[in-house]
């Protein structure tokens, strides 16, 4: 079977095509295929052994142009209604690749936008990272060495710079004011009442301090501050009636001046003793120096000393008063102990 069309014919379609700019480069392909498979579905296959074959190769062009001669032009119509049909979808799909690559192509540059605003924004990300790793940094220093400062400052306590505890000779002090009466072997100046009232003052205000730092109350007594002129008040029991007693030394009474400043005494003995004796429940390991009775007032366990004052007695009276301090002093250690363990 001899080919419908010819090689020139089918070029000549072609030709005609993009004449009249039905074709581009893209679709010139595209037609090329279609005309080349349209060609060779027409061809004949020849055998070179076939003893024909060179009688069919010498009369193959003149039969290509008896056969195209009598092709008729409705023939090459239809042929070319096909392709142009072909070639508008082909055109079509061309149309919408190009405009979703188009699409594709914005969206590509908006990723690209996008990415570098990304890392830009990674970059200062980092920065900022950076900084606040060194002002982390700077900040686990600073706290690690406040940190050593608050221990270093807990070990201080500042309960003994408030209310300095010592002893000036054979005497007491409290912020350097003396605790007892002049004695004759003692070089310094004598010591005067109002200054005694000062020092028991201090120590009531402190004895104050060191209740309210651990929480405690008395059941039935009370101190009032009040300098020089401090004060304890006792409720009687089953009543509301109230005794006061003067921790002071009242030189301008002339009447039982003694005996009121004695009934103070014994009356701030016990106090200390009550504070003792709650801190002692709290921590059995607390065992002051010296034993207090508050009754009597008397220390037991240093050849029964009391702490009542008699004229005539005042060096005994004096080192009781020393005694007492130093129980007041263990006790303020004590108390230091504690708010360190609960801070």
């Amino acid at each position: 079977m001899t080919p419908l069309f010819s090689m020139n014919t089918l070029q000549a379609i072609q030709d005609r095509l993009r004449a009249i700019d039905l074709i581009d480069q893209y679709t010139d392909e595209f037609v090329v295929d279609e005309l080349a498979s349209l060609y060779s579905s027409q061809d004949i296959a020849y055998d070179e052994r076939d003893p024909d074959y060179g009688n069919a190769g010498k009369t193959l062009d003149s039969t290509e142009r008896e056969i195209s001669d009598t092709i008729e032009k409705e023939d090459i119509q239809k042929i070319l209604g096909n392709l142009i049909q072909k070639i508008k979808e082909v055109n079509k799909k061309k149309r919408f690749i190009h405009k979703k690559t188009n699409r594709l192509s914005l969206k590509l540059k908006e990723v690209k936008r996008n990415k570098a605003s990304w890392e830009n924004m990674e970059n200062k990300a980092f920065c900022r990272i950076n900084e606040y790793e060194d002002t982390l940094f700077s900040y686990r220093s600073m706290l690690m060495y406040k940190h050593r400062q608050l221990e270093s400052l807990m070990q201080l306590n500042v309960l003994n710079d408030c209310f300095y505890i010592w002893k000036d000779s054979s005497y007491a002090t409290i912020n350097n004011f003396r605790l007892g009466k002049h004695q004759l072997n003692h070089p310094g100046p004598p010591v005067e009442w109002g200054e005694i009232n000062i020092a028991l003052g201090l120590a009531a205000y402190l004895l104050e301090v060191l209740r309210k730092r651990i929480g405690f109350r008395y059941r039935y007594y009370s101190i009032k501050c009040m300098g020089s002129c401090t004060k304890i008040e006792k409720l009687k029991e089953n009543s509301n009636a109230k005794i006061t007693y003067k921790l002071y030394y009242d030189d301008a009474s002339i009447f039982y001046a003694e005996r009121n400043f004695n009934d103070g005494l014994l009356a701030f003995v016990m106090c200390v003793a009550l504070l003792a004796e709650e801190m002692t429940n709290r921590d059995a390991s607390l065992s002051l120096p010296y034993t207090i009775d508050p009754k009597t007032g008397m220390i037991n366990n240093v050849n029964a000393i009391s702490l009542k004052y008699q004229r005539g007695e005042e060096e005994r009276w004096t080192r009781a008063l020393k005694y007492l301090m130093t129980d007041i002093k263990w006790l303020v250690q004590y108390t230091a102990k504690f708010i360190l363990a609960n801070s």
